[in-house]
């Protein structure tokens, strides 16, 4: 694991980028966060750039990226995975299937209207969404291109063994 050489007020304890990084698509993310009118500071750019390093070829770096940081602060969901998420559903693939989840289904709501306000508030977005399903237990927004998400609550009879192109686990306070 590498370290941070220094640590300053508001640089991270600890930034780990597997080797082998030829680099990242963070100016893509940080232009659709531009597009949320949501502009990254200079601490969401950090991140967003290490979680979306490539490899040879242009392939992610890992299967796995993971944010550690304290609780409603640094805008961990909203700035930095949401517009990664879109980028991938959007951007990157012309069809793929994103899955939501947090442990509780009001966070993993509260997620899923931010997306709806997003996207009624842009045309760019808004042309670009086929239709939005808000039925109970049902929440999900697919795309024009075939690219859908869908947002559920983790528990013993949901949320767990789906798949898909990425799978977003949102709040890992009960994660075993």
């Amino acid at each position: 694991m590498t370290a941070a050489a220094t640590w300053a007020p508001g640089e991270p304890a600890v930034l780990w980028v597997p080797p082998g990084r030829r680099g990242s698509y963070g100016e893509m993310v940080a232009e659709v966060a531009e597009m949320m009118h949501r502009p990254l500071d200079p601490h969401q750019l950090q991140a967003v750039d290490a979680l979306n390093s490539y490899g040879p070829g242009g392939r992610w770096l890992t299967l796995e990226s993971c944010i550690v940081g304290p609780r409603q602060t640094t805008g961990k969901t909203s700035a930095i995975v949401l517009p990664t998420v879109l980028a991938d559903l959007l951007t990157w693939r012309d069809k793929d299937r994103v899955v939501w989840t947090s442990h509780r289904m009001k966070t993993t709501l509260d997620t899923f209207r931010d997306l709806k306000e997003i996207i009624e508030g842009s045309e760019e977005f808004s042309r670009r969404v086929a239709r939005i399903s808000d039925k109970d237990g049902d929440e999900a927004v697919f795309f024009t291109n075939g690219s859908w998400i869908e947002f559920l609550a983790r528990s013993e009879g949901s949320g767990r063994g789906l798949g898909g192109g990425i799978v977003v686990g949102d709040e890992a306070l009960y994660f075993t």
